[in-house]
């Protein structure tokens, strides 16, 4: 039995690649500047301190309120499964609370002295 068939190898080819680097320079890359949001939708906390009673601020129960707050936060490294994050969060909580108290009390003031400057220019 003789073998008729005949083989024929292909002849390599060179492709060029699929990412040249011309296209490769003609890639811009677009970062994006990190901006805060003008207003956060729902505040961090669940319950704000409660220190204005009718329109006279009450400063001692503010003071109470964060000490209890800071007292929570430090207890926390005793508790048991107690993760960094619960921390961070915890600490967050506190800082937008408080920052709340500072506008509310800012507020407060600002009227208190608007008023006094309304009297003196009459």
């Amino acid at each position: 039995m003789v073998d008729d068939t005949i083989t024929v190898d292909e002849p390599k080819r060179n492709l060029p690649p699929v990412v040249t680097p011309k296209v490769l320079n003609k890639i811009k890359i677009q970062t994006k500047t990190k901006t805060k949001p003008e207003k956060q939708l729902k505040p961090i906390f669940s319950h704000p301190y409660y220190y204005l009673v009718d329109t006279e601020p009450d400063l001692e129960l503010l003071q109470k309120q964060i000490c209890n707050d800071f007292r929570k936060l430090s207890a926390m490294e005793n508790d048991f499964l107690v993760f960094p994050s619960d921390v961070a969060a915890e600490a967050e909580a506190m800082k937008a609370k408080f920052g709340h108290a500072v506008d509310r009390l800012t507020q407060f003031v600002q009227k208190r002295v608007e008023g006094n400057v309304w009297k003196l220019l009459r």
